[in-house]
């Protein structure tokens, strides 16, 4: 198989990883971070266009290298070949290998934050003011947006208060993708800068290899036929299709 791949550029040495060790020809192609700081429909159309664009006559399908992160990916169509997305809430959950076992995870560790290669490497320039920054939410709202969205994470934060930007911990995901311990050094200093528990536990690259691979399984990812578009499901199995509207 060809595949056209468009990940967020969190994922882009687990992608490019994985695509190295296919057996498919993969053509991959990478969206800034920075999308998540703008509203869903920003990243949803960046998304769409690149779909919308995948040559069918070069490519047998599209892959998202995203989660629904925060229905972001939710009304995204499918068009002339189907198109290929994990079920997960957002890359943490993929950067752990499946959904259950990050929100296992999730649940014992509650108010701790994500590191990853990807995420400090990407993450924007010192000094440069996020959508998170400007509403003064900082990490803890990008956190709360990535897996609830930008509008439901403002209304947490105006619930919770104060309370809703302490942090438990700092969690780096190490995947086996990084050259060196540079991005561990990184995310342990700024553990340190702010007091917070320092843990490093280890991801699993399984479900990022079986997306580029294939065939996908039903349990793990949701293969959009033409003519279907994505929804979310508010259950275990995160997102589902139906007719495009």
């Amino acid at each position: 198989m060809r595949l056209k791949v468009i990940s967020c550029e969190v994922l882009t040495r687990e992608m490019q990883a994985a695509a190295a060790r296919s057996h498919n020809q993969i053509d991959l192609e990478f969206l800034p971070m920075s999308l998540h700081d703008e509203e869903r429909s920003v990243l949803r159309g960046k998304i769409q266009n690149i779909i919308d664009g995948a040559d069918a006559s070069r490519h047998d399908s599209v892959v998202l290298g995203y989660g629904l992160c925060g229905n972001s990916v939710a009304g995204l169509q499918a068009r002339e070949i189907p198109l290929v997305v994990p079920r997960a809430h957002d890359c943490i959950s993929i950067f752990f290998g499946n959904a259950a076992g990050c929100q296992d995870f999730y649940d014992a560790h509650r108010g701790a934050i994500y590191r990853t290669s990807g995420w400090l490497e990407h993450r924007p320039a010192a000094g440069k003011e996020t959508a998170a920054m400007r509403l003064g939410f900082d990490r803890r709202y990008e956190e709360l947006a990535a897996r609830y969205g930008a509008d439901n994470a403002r209304q947490i934060l105006d619930l919770l208060g104060p309370a809703a930007h302490r942090c438990s911990s700092l969690v780096y995901i190490e995947t086996g993708a990084e050259p060196d311990d540079r991005f561990e050094r990184m995310a342990t200093q700024e553990a340190d800068e702010h007091h917070w528990p320092f843990q490093k536990i280890r991801g699993d690259m399984g479900l990022i290899q079986r997306l580029i691979d294939g065939p996908w399984s039903d349990s793990e990812f949701l293969v959009v036929q033409p003519g279907q578009g994505v929804f979310a499901t508010y259950d275990e199995r995160v997102i589902s299709s139906n007719p495009a509207r």
